[in-house]
């Protein structure tokens, strides 16, 4: 049987772990939406290219901070945009898991 006991109570530490992951997340996703508005703005195609993979780069660490906080936390974050870039709704890694996302 689940003991709902361990996630109410939760360490300290882990809760702070968890809100650095999140706080990570949140800022990799907001770099991936910026990288792509400078994608769109990128006058020569060699220019946009680069800029791209910037942006895979940082699609990487935003995959990597949710594995782990899937993980850690047994449960999806929710993803905020730290700017007023205009995101999508939602995004779907690699682990097949569907992450909703505000705006």
């Amino acid at each position: 049987m689940y003991s709902y006991f361990h996630d109410f109570y939760r360490n300290t530490s882990d809760t702070k772990l968890l809100s650095a992951i999140q706080k990570a997340i949140n800022a990799e996703y907001s770099a991936v939406s910026c990288y792509e508005k400078l994608a769109k703005l990128a006058p020569t195609k060699e220019e946009r290219n680069k800029i791209r993979e910037i942006q895979k780069d940082e699609k990487r660490h935003l995959e990597e901070f949710t594995r782990i906080y899937i993980a850690l936390a047994e449960d999806s974050p929710l993803i905020k945009s730290l700017n007023n870039v205009p995101t999508a709704l939602s995004l779907r890694l690699k682990t097949s898991k569907k992450l909703w996302i505000l705006t």
